[in-house]
């Protein structure tokens, strides 16, 4: 998949990334050698002087025993392969005496089942040290006093300080944090922006989106790309899903959202949030230029060009390349009211607050945080680290010769995550419970945000208890 980069042709990314980090990076490996250190030290010591006891001090030159070795174990919902053998050697680089071991938590769910699975493990006892986790999960981990804080090492270790601070964007590092409380080091992040066929707009004579366009824009432009006669052939302006991430982007735009104070009770009776899902089932049930998500291939029908618009990130960069879509354009989402803003989820790592080993355990943590094992899942997700984000690793993972990806990066000094309570394992599946069944007509929007509200508060009001 990987078989060029700039000046590296006929070497597989994971070659260059090991080079770069081993080769390029030989003065620390010399630097980490294993040797004998002699070490000095002065001790206090009784003679007898002319027979009165005296104590005296004397230098004393020895080698000290060996480092004790540590084991650090990390967990993750990716394929350990990815790691391997590049995070073990930058390991044993910095430090020869740990033991670093990355274990795989699987689970057929999202990152709220694997939140309870790693919630199982360490109510079970077992040893982990450093946890992957999705940002909207945070909360649930820490609140459960999971997640320790990482302020006292990051102000301890003021060369890592100083590197986030250069490399990663300050609304990454910030999402990141818990009441203000460093929990996790970014990884990586996604928005929502629109993808579209500028073919399309072409054929139809319809102007391309501005960065700029309105909600009567966007129903003018789906109105105008449509060709839905009720065939095979049937071209859908925009597909909708009733996910609360994607809905969370919709909200923003409106300046609404799904919870307020400080995330403790329910948003919805605001009017904006019942005006916004209403415009959106318009497109599926009205207007009927959005599809029935049900059952609908919306990637299949995006890469095919019988979906016009479709609002998606970087995981679906490996899915056009595989089906061979070379040509299309991005954009951000329409705007109604307020500041502008675009959904924003991130992914990082964070300590276990019961972790033994936290020293050790941070030098392992820069390391799954460094450029050079970010630059090895660019296929799912924007990297973290501009330095990877601005390189040729990332620039050619879109498959679209020329794609401006600047949007990306850019689109973080706009950018707002999800909401982040403590009980968002509850919180998600009644919003996306409410949300589809206004979308597929099974109950009003007036009816749907009255039992979403009610529902919702209720489960807020539970967690005061």
């Amino acid at each position: 998949m990987w078989n060029k980069m700039q000046g590296t042709k006929g070497l597989s990314r994971r070659s260059f990334l090991r080079g770069a980090a081993l080769v390029g990076g030989s003065a620390v490996l010399s630097a980490c050698t294993p040797r004998v250190v002699k070490e000095t030290v002065v001790v206090q010591e009784t003679v007898v002087v002319e027979g009165t006891p005296q104590v005296v001090e004397k230098v004393v030159t020895a080698t000290p025993p060996p480092k004790e070795r540590t084991t650090i174990v990390a967990t993750t919902p990716l394929p350990v392969e990815n790691y391997d053998p590049i995070v073990y050697d930058m390991v044993k680089a910095l430090d020869p005496n740990i033991d670093f071991r990355m274990e795989r938590t699987v689970v057929p769910g999202g990152f709220a089942e694997y939140a309870d699975k790693i919630i199982t493990k360490i109510a079970g006892g077992e040893p982990l040290d450093l946890i992957f986790i999705a940002q909207d999960q945070m909360a649930v981990l820490t609140s459960k006093n999971i997640l320790r804080s990482l302020v006292p090492l990051l102000a301890a270790d003021e060369t890592a300080r100083v590197d986030l601070e250069e490399d990663v964007h300050p609304v990454l590092m910030k999402s990141m944090q818990w009441k203000g409380d460093q929990r996790l080091i970014p990884i990586g992040w996604n928005n929502s922006l629109t993808f579209y066929h500028p073919s399309i707009f072409k054929e139809k004579g319809v102007p391309e989106p501005t960065r700029d366009w309105t909600w009567d824009n966007f129903l003018e432009t789906c109105l105008a790309v449509a060709d839905v006669k009720g065939t095979e052939s049937d071209r859908y302006a925009y597909m909708v899903f009733p996910d609360m991430y994607n809905m969370c982007g919709w909200l923003y735009n409106n300046d609404t959202e799904v919870l307020k104070n400080d995330e403790t009770d329910s948003n919805i009776d605001d009017p904006k949030v019942a005006e916004t899902l209403q415009f959106l089932a318009d497109l599926i049930l009205k207007h009927k230029v959005a599809p029935d998500f049900r059952g609908f291939n919306a990637i299949g029908q995006f890469i095919s060009g019988n979906l016009a618009m479709f609002p998606c990130s970087a995981w679906c960069f490996q899915a056009w390349k595989n089906g061979g879509l070379t040509e299309y354009a991005l954009q951000y989402a329409p705007h109604r009211a307020g500041p502008y803003k675009t959904i924003l989820g991130l992914i990082g790592y964070g300590m276990a607050t019961l972790c033994k080993n936290p020293d050790e355990a941070w030098t392992v943590l820069k390391v799954l945080c460094s450029p050079e094992i970010q630059a090895l899942d660019v296929n799912t997700q924007i990297p973290a680290r501009r330095s990877v984000a601005e390189s040729p690793v990332w620039q050619d993972v879109t498959g679209s010769v020329g794609l401006d990806v600047s949007i990306f990066y850019e689109s973080l000094d706009y950018a707002k995550t999800q909401p982040n309570p403590p009980n968002m394992n509850a919180v998600v599946p009644i919003f996306e419970r409410w949300v589809a069944q206004m979308f597929t007509g099974d109950v009003s929007v007036e009816d749907g945000v009255k039992g979403l509200h009610a529902e919702l508060q209720a489960e807020m009001d539970r967690i005061k208890m």
